[in-house]
């Protein structure tokens, strides 16, 4: 996971903000259930909408992250 965080901070820099919040924390609560992310797996949303669980591979997340930011 720091890999793949890490190469997202190389690729995209200011241009994204990753976040990392763990969802059984109360203040971030609402984000889980709004989402659907439970504590089981790592859920990606990306400008207010989930679009993946579990740990993609870069190049996936980046096809995702990249067609978000070209609308």
């Amino acid at each position: 996971m720091r890999d793949l965080l890490q190469s997202l901070e190389e690729r995209y820099g200011d241009k994204v903000r990753i976040s990392v919040v763990d969802p059984r924390n109360p203040l971030v609560l609402w984000y889980a259930i709004r989402y659907g992310a439970w504590a089981t797996f790592s859920t990606w949303v990306l400008n207010g909408k989930k679009i993946f669980e579990g740990i993609p591979k870069f190049e996936e997340l980046k096809r995702l992250i990249d067609s978000e930011l070209n609308k």
